[in-house]
This record gives C-alpha cells, structure tokens and sequence, in this order.
C-alpha cells in the first residue's frame, strides 16, 4: 500500500507544510535554512531561559537515527536533513527542481555526524570547541559561503559571552535572513519558537518610573524597541511596518536582556 500521500498531508514539519513541500524553496535554500536551523538549535541551547526547547527539538531531529526516511511528525531539521540527503525523492517538489536537485547531489552532507551534533545537544553534552569545529565543516558541507552566515557562526558559538547588543544584531539579522528565504513569514519555522517566549517577558506597563527589577527590565525593553526599530530599518533599507514590527519585537528582547541578565 502506497502510503506516500498519507505522508504529505499528515507531516508535522512547519516548514514543510507551509512551503507547499517545499516548492517555494530551490536547492541552495534548503541547504542554507539547514544550515541556519542548527546554528539556532545550538544558539538557544546556550541561552538559560531556552535551553529545554532547544535540546527538545535537538532530540526530537535525532531520535530515528537516520535521515533514511520521510517520516510524519518529523522536525523542519528533519525534513530538511532528508532533503539533503535523498535529493531525487518523489516526496519533494523543489523550486527549479533539476538544478534544485543537482546542487543537492553536490553537497557533501554527513548525515550521521549531523545527527551526533544534534544529540549532543540534547544531552546537554556539546561544548564550544566542537561547535566551532563542526558548523564550520557543516558550512563547507552545505556550500554556504555568504561573510555574513559566517559571522553569524562566529557570534554563536560565543552566546553566553555577548552583550545584549551583539545578541540583538545576530537574532535581527537572522530573522531578516529567514524572511528573504522565505521562511520567516507566518512563523514558518519551528526553531522561531523558541524566541517568542522571551517577547512574552516583556510588559510594557507603568514605564515611566521604574521602580523595581522588573521595572528596570521593563524600561531596558522599551529602549531596546526603538533601537530595534531603527535596526531593523537599516537591515532591510526600507522603513515598512513589517520590518519595524520586528525590530520592535527584537529590540525588546535585547532591551530585557540589557537590563535583567548580563551575561
């Protein structure tokens, strides 16, 4: 019995879902949202307050132990991996779809070592040094050779050690990043979940007189929204509401961790 449509209906992967299986995506995009995928699973991983979610889907990625399969219920890293790795699959309907697939079967994708990456950090086993070694050898794999993608690596995999401000640069960029790809819209992704919890922190209420930590916080926030405002504006060199919205939301997220964590 060919359950292959069964498949495609009952996946739980967002991304798949919403991108029309992947269909607005050509073969460079999925390899690079692969690649931005795992660097966010690592990033939130460092952060205190997301750390539980990002090992959970870490896990929830690896717990087949293979991306021998399209499986329903699996995660975006999942199906992105299986992409990579199965690119002349008849579950996929990539844009540009020969060339799509060409530069698939170009890559030189270690499935199993990517799989080793994501368990380690859901055991909370990962350390900087083999983070350092392995998205660098994941970038070259993925053939990602955008400056800013590798700025972005460098950043990472000095999370708890950056002010707020480097953390706002980094979350803004790749936010803006995933939007050009086309997969930022509409919380697309599922690894964007784990920074709406930190816009939830934020009550922008009695702003005036802080009077309190929370207050601190509250006030560290508001300032954070406007800088991010402005940051947004000159990331996607446009002034729409769309952009400011987000930097609003980013620039909170920073102006909380200005004022509350310190790190």
């Amino acid at each position: 019995m060919d359950f292959q449509l069964i498949d495609q209906e009952l996946c739980e992967a967002r991304l798949f879902r919403a991108s029309r299986q992947f269909s607005a995506f050509s073969g460079e995009d999925i390899a690079h949202l692969l690649y931005l995928d795992t660097m966010l699973t690592y990033m939130l991983a460092q952060d205190d307050d997301q750390a539980e979610f990002a090992r959970k889907y870490a896990g929830d990625t690896a717990k087949f132990g293979t991306y021998s399969l399209f499986r329903t219920h699996a995660t975006d890293a999942y199906m992105l991996a299986y992409q990579i790795a199965h690119p002349m699959n008849d579950h996929v309907k990539l844009k540009n779809a020969a060339s799509s697939k060409k530069h698939l079967e170009g890559l030189q994708f270690q499935k199993r070592h990517h799989i080793m990456f994501m368990r380690k950090i859901q055991k909370a086993k990962d350390t900087r040094a083999e983070a350092i070694t392995y998205l660098y050898r994941l970038e070259k794999q993925l053939k990602v050779t955008d400056a800013r993608y590798r700025a972005w690596r460098r950043m990472i995999v000095d999370w708890p050690k950056l002010n707020y401000t480097g953390k706002q640069r980094i979350v803004a960029q790749v936010i803006q990043e995933l939007r050009r790809r086309g997969a930022g819209s509409g919380r697309y992704m599922e690894i964007t979940y784990g920074l709406e919890p930190m816009l939830k922190k934020v009550k922008f209420r009695n702003i005036d007189k802080p009077k309190s930590d929370t207050g601190k916080k509250i006030a560290g926030a508001v300032a954070g929204a406007i800088a991010g405002r402005y940051a947004a504006d000159k990331i996607n060199k446009s002034s729409n509401k769309t952009a400011k919205n987000v930097g609003t939301g980013i620039g909170a997220i920073a102006g909380y961790w200005a004022a509350g964590k310190k790190k």
